[in-house]
């Protein structure tokens, strides 16, 4: 899932993946599991997307930017009985 139609275009050149800047059309891609790695303030919205479409996630930190959104994702993955880890990148 990307933000724009420009990044669309690149990830899909340069990655060779496929790309859309629809949440609907992400979730159909028939993946079992996804990287959570938009900007900090959408990490719940795409998170709890995702646990609800029925995929694993793996949510980059921080987990949410507050309290409330991080218990919307505890009680999707709680809801969906999928796995969600939050990982930490170190440089």
């Amino acid at each position: 899932l990307v933000s724009s139609h420009a990044s669309r275009a690149r990830a899909e050149r340069e990655w060779k993946v496929r790309a859309t800047t629809e949440m609907q059309s992400f979730l159909s891609y028939g993946s079992e599991a996804v990287i959570v790695a938009s900007p900090n303030y959408l990490h719940d919205e795409h998170a709890v997307a995702c646990l609800n479409g029925g995929k694993h996630v793996l949510v980059e930190k921080p987990m949410a930017i507050t309290l409330e959104g991080c218990d919307r994702i505890l009680g999707a993955a709680h809801r969906s009985d999928k796995v969600l880890a939050v990982g930490l990148e170190v440089r």
